[in-house]
């Protein structure tokens, strides 16, 4: 879920659109399995990238 004050590049936000779209058609395509193939999956998604963090003890002050 997002936050409001959380700035959401528009890549970003596409990407988050199309994972939902996904999650939401495939949990459709187990209730009806005639439906055709994701059309998500056809999608080249921009990546978002995760944050390296140090989570090294003695830097948690």
């Amino acid at each position: 879920m997002l936050r409001h004050d959380v700035f959401v590049s528009g890549a970003t936000a596409g990407d988050n659109v199309m994972r939902g779209q996904r999650s939401v058609y495939n949990r459709a395509l187990r209730q009806f399995p005639d439906l055709p193939l994701n059309p998500v999956g056809n999608v080249n998604m921009s990546g978002m990238h995760r944050r390296e963090v140090d989570a090294n003890p003695d830097k948690l002050h």
